[in-house]
């Protein structure tokens, strides 16, 4: 009986998975994909509380995306720098020099960014390790989903330059 249920559930979302990949609308297949990922997310973690923590999960245990702990180096930097957040001299140099490779005009797959685990101990105190947490690509991408879920938007001004739909990039 079971299996019957899950054969019938899993069909169900193949087939919406389908119907999304025909659509030509860039916009709309990022918010319908981010919409599916957000009822896995529910049927995943059914008992864990919040949209966010459910969504993370699923990148994390789930879906096991790649690059979901991974820290971004832009953001990071961006955060300790322009948003003048407190750190620690030892995690402030590090993301200045992890920053200071980076190009001007030059475009960088997402997997040149630390994984949490390779610098989690440059977090000395609850608030830098928030930060570091904060910046791994689960939490950005949960970001994005709110912006094209409740604003009906893509955040920033970047525009697409590859034709790779899968691996997202920096430019």
């Amino acid at each position: 009986m079971n299996e019957h249920a899950i054969e019938q559930f899993c069909s169900s979302f193949e087939e919406e998975i389908t119907k999304i990949i025909n659509l030509k609308n860039s916009l709309f297949q990022k918010i319908i994909n981010i919409s599916l990922m957000d009822a896995l997310s529910r049927v995943w973690s059914p008992n864990l509380k919040g949209n966010r923590n459910r969504f993370i999960r699923l990148m994390i245990d789930c879906i096991k995306w790649q690059d979901s702990e991974r820290v971004s180096i832009p953001m990071t930097f961006y955060r300790i720098v322009h948003m003048d957040i407190k750190a620690n001299q030892e995690l402030k140099n590090k993301f200045n020099e992890l920053y200071g490779h980076f190009v001007n005009g030059r475009i960088y797959q997402i997997n040149i960014d630390p994984l949490y685990s390779e610098i989690s101990h440059l977090g000395k105190n609850k608030y830098e390790e928030s930060l570091l947490l904060k910046s791994r690509h689960a939490e950005l991408l949960y970001t994005y989903r709110n912006h094209l879920i409740h604003e009906y938007r893509q955040p920033g001004y970047g525009m697409e330059f590859t034709d790779n739909k899968k691996v997202p990039y920096y430019h």
